[in-house]
């Protein structure tokens, strides 16, 4: 592998980037910190990180669910995560949303694009779209086939390989913006929150007693330009968004949502 990136790095200097998947089955601390450090000699100015999902289905799956292969614990995967946070910050890495990491601004802008509630187009099997077709007043989640073998025959007997479509309401996208805006160092601007929902500002949703506490202990952060999560908010996350989707759709956002 690092014979490809090492070659990577000579035809595209600067230019790549790499997904590491940490806590799979056998994998110790010691063993990730070593992989950081090799990482850091082919890696240029931008990271990705992500935790092993074991998705059903998969022969994984089947291993984990019977004993034979034990995936990292849930503590050992959150120091492991940890631990990279800090040393990519120690060599010049910006974590600038929860998985990612970029030397000198270099980050993935199609990838903030949707992180921004902006619409992209999936291609090829099991991608995902969020777009607004021509002719359309609202937009639309489309999922393309699973199956790469699958995928392949639908375009070619019906010209696309889309499995599903979705009409997504007002409400559906502020849903959808909390989960991923919150997850970058930006956060949700005001603008992109009242163009969605101009009855509803950040400012009255983050009012509620039960999120005052993620204010209180610097986990949120509510500014002039919107809200976002404090460096050490980012690290829990999926807790504040829960709590922050309860507060929408149980109090006033339920209520002046439109559709």
């Amino acid at each position: 592998m690092e014979s490809c990136l090492e070659t990577a790095s000579t035809l595209f200097p600067g230019k790549v980037s790499l997904d590491l998947i940490f806590g799979w089955p056998g994998q110790t601390m010691d063993m990730w910190v070593e992989e950081l450090k090799q990482i850091l000699h082919v890696c240029d100015k931008h990271l990705s990180l992500y935790q092993l999902t074991v998705e059903k289905g998969t022969q994984l799956y089947t291993q984990v669910k019977s004993g034979e292969l034990h995936v990292a614990s849930p503590d050992l995967s959150e120091d492991m995560y940890l631990h990279a946070v800090q040393f990519l910050e120690r060599n010049g890495f910006e974590r600038y949303e929860i998985s990612n990491f970029a030397k000198e601004e270099q980050y993935c802008i199609h990838n903030i694009s949707y992180w921004n509630g902006g619409e992209y187009i999936g291609v090829g099997p099991g991608a995902h779209g969020r777009f607004m077709p021509v002719g359309k007043s609202e937009r639309e989640a489309r999922v393309q086939t699973l199956s790469p073998d699958a995928w392949m025959k639908e375009v070619e007997m019906r010209g696309h390989g889309t499995r599903s479509v979705l009409s997504l309401s007002p409400h559906e996208r502020l849903e959808e913006l909390l989960v991923v805006g919150l997850r970058t160092k930006w956060g949700i601007p005001h603008q992109t929150w009242s163009e969605l929902q101009p009855q509803l500002s950040l400012t009255s949703l983050t009012q509620s007693p039960v999120l005052q506490q993620y204010f209180e202990s610097g986990l949120l952060e509510l500014r002039s330009r919107g809200l976002r999560a404090s460096k050490k908010g980012m690290n829990v996350i999926d807790t504040i968004i829960v709590s922050l989707l309860d507060v929408l759709n149980e109090g006033q956002g339920s209520r002046t949502s439109v559709t």
